[in-house]
C-alpha cells in the first residue's frame, strides 16, 4: 500500500491461523498475535528490547 507522499504502509494479519507462506515471518506474526516464541533468536531479542523499554519507562 503506497501513499501520496512516498511513504508504504505494510499490514500483517496477525490473526490468520496458516502462516505457511510467510516463512521466517511466521514467528513475528506469532508474537504480533501474543504468543512468545523464546525458541527464534530474532524474537528473543525483540522481547529482550520490550522488557528493557518497559523497566527503563519504570524507572
Amino acid at each position: 500500500m503506497a501513499a501520496h507522499n512516498g511513504q508504504h504502509s505494510v499490514i500483517f494479519n496477525a490473526t490468520a491461523t496458516d502462516y505457511r507462506r510467510a516463512g521466517a515471518l511466521g514467528p513475528f506474526l506469532d508474537l504480533m498475535a501474543g504468543n512468545m516464541n523464546n525458541k527464534d533468536k530474532f524474537i528473543a531479542q525483540i522481547q529482550a528490547e520490550i522488557k528493557s523499554i518497559k523497566m527503563n519507562q519504570e524507572s
